[in-house]
C-alpha cells in the first residue's frame, strides 16, 4: 500500500538535461533530482522506479509497466540509462519504509542542440488592426543568444526590415542600426489600395522574429447591443423575458431601429458510466439547434425591446434521461444608415433542480466521497 503524497518527506523535481543542463548536451536523458520536503537537502540512496504508462489490451484498461530503477547518487539524481529511456515516464521512490508514489506523468523531449549562436529581433507594433493607408509605427529589440541560450543586446548593428502583404510580397523596407540599448523604430506606410489581410514585418538580415498584423477596409461602431435574462432562474414551461437595449458609443440611446430576434434551442442529456460504457457519447449528448421562435420589432426611443418566449422542451427526450435545455436568443439591430450589430444571451432550463460537479482523482476512496457536503 502506497502512503499519501501528504505523509512522506521526500519530494521530487522534475527536469531535462536537453532543454535546461547546457553542459549535458542535447542527447542527455530525463533526470530526477530528490530532496527532502522540508530542508530541501538531496536525499541519495533513494530507489527510484521509472515506469512508462501502456494500455492492456487484456483487462481493456491503461496501465503503467515498470521500466527499470536506478538509486539517487549523493547529489540526488538519478537517470534511466540511456536503453531505457522514453518520453513518458512516472516515478515511484523507496528509502526504507517510507514510499511515495509520482502516478502523474512527466512528458520530455530533445530538443536540437543548444551549441550554436542565434540572432534575433522581438518585434512591437503600436496596434493590432489597421486601414489601407495608414502608418505603422513599430519597435524592435536586437539579440543575440549564445551558445548557452542567454540573450544580449546588440548595438550599433545594421538590420534591414522589411513590409510583408497577405501574399508574402515585400511592399516595403528600411535599413536601420540599433542605438546603445539595442532597440530601432521606424514605420511603413501601408498601401492605400491592394490586398487586404494579415501583414508582417521580418528581417531580411539574418535576424529571427516577425510581427504579425492585420489590414482591413473596417469602419468603426456607432453603437452596441446588449441582452440580459431577467429571471436569474427558469424551469421548464416559464415564460423567460430578455431585455434588450442598443445604445450609440456616446451613451445615447438608440431609438427606432430594426431589430431581427431568434431563440434557438439545444437539448443535452448528462452521461454515465456503466458496464456496457458510456451512455449518450461523452461528455455530453447535445441535440442540434431547433428554432424556437423568430420575429421583428422596432426599438422604443429609449433604445429598448423586449423579447418573450416560453422554455418548452423537447417531448421526444424521456424525462428519465434528466435532459437540460440551451436557449439561445440572438437579436440582430440595424440602425437607418444600415449599421447592424447583434446582441447574445442565453439561460438554461431542465428536470432538476440543483446540479452538482465534483472533481475526482483517477483513484477516490468511499469514505472521502462521504464527507462531500452541500449546504
Amino acid at each position: 500500500m502506497l502512503r499519501s503524497l501528504v505523509g512522506s518527506e521526500m519530494c521530487i523535481r522534475d527536469r531535462s538535461m536537453a532543454a535546461h543542463n547546457p553542459v549535458a548536451g542535447a542527447d542527455a536523458p530525463l533526470t530526477v533530482v530528490v530532496v527532502d520536503r522540508v530542508t530541501g537537502d538531496p536525499l541519495p540512496m533513494v530507489k527510484v522506479n521509472f515506469y512508462t504508462p501502456y494500455y492492456n489490451n487484456v483487462v481493456r484498461a491503461n496501465e503503467r509497466r515498470k521500466v527499470t530503477t536506478v538509486v539517487t547518487d549523493a547529489n540526488g539524481f538519478a537517470a534511466p540509462p540511456a536503453d531505457a529511456s522514453t518520453n513518458s515516464k512516472s516515478y515511484w521512490l523507496e528509502r526504507g519504509t517510507e514510499e511515495l508514489d509520482e502516478s502523474q506523468s512527466v512528458y520530455s523531449y530533445r530538443g536540437n542542440p543548444g551549441n550554436q549562436s542565434s540572432l534575433n529581433v522581438v518585434l512591437f507594433t503600436d496596434r493590432n488592426i489597421y486601414r489601407p493607408g495608414q502608418e505603422v509605427f513599430f519597435k524592435g529589440i536586437v539579440t543575440q543568444k549564445d551558445a548557452k541560450g542567454v540573450p544580449s543586446i546588440i548595438p550599433d548593428r545594421n538590420i534591414k526590415l522589411s513590409l510583408f502583404n497577405a501574399n508574402h510580397e515585400s511592399v516595403g523596407s528600411v535599413d536601420l542600426i540599433s542605438n546603445e540599448y539595442g532597440s530601432v523604430d521606424g514605420m511603413f506606410a501601408l498601401p492605400v489600395s491592394g490586398l487586404t489581410g494579415q501583414f508582417n514585418i521580418h528581417s531580411d538580415s539574418g535576424f529571427r522574429g516577425q510581427a504579425n498584423f492585420r489590414v482591413e477596409e473596417y469602419k468603426r461602431p456607432k453603437f452596441d447591443v446588449k441582452l440580459t435574462t431577467k429571471a436569474q432562474e427558469v424551469r421548464l414551461g416559464d415564460e423567460v423575458v430578455v431585455e434588450g437595449l442598443a445604445k450609440n458609443l456616446n451613451g445615447i440611446p438608440l431609438g427606432g431601429a430594426s431589430v431581427k430576434f431568434h431563440v434557438q434551442r439545444t437539448a443535452r442529456v448528462p452521461w454515465f458510466w456503466s458496464m456496457y460504457g458510456c451512455r449518450r457519447g461523452n461528455p455530453w449528448w447535445s441535440s442540434a439547434k431547433a428554432e424556437v421562435m423568430s420575429d421583428t420589432m422596432t426599438t422604443k426611443d429609449d433604445g429598448t425591446f423586449q423579447i418573450r418566449f416560453r422554455s418548452v422542451g423537447d417531448m421526444s427526450i424521456p424525462p428519465e434521461d434528466k435532459p437540460e435545455f440551451a436557449f439561445e436568443v440572438t437579436a440582430d439591430v440595424t440602425d437607418i444608415t444600415g449599421e447592424s450589430h447583434r446582441g447574445t444571451t442565453s439561460t438554461v432550463a431542465g428536470t432538476l433542480a440543483l446540479k452538482s460537479n465534483f472533481r475526482l482523482g483517477a483513484t477516490t476512496s468511499v469514505t472521502e466521497l462521504k464527507a462531500k457536503h452541500i449546504s
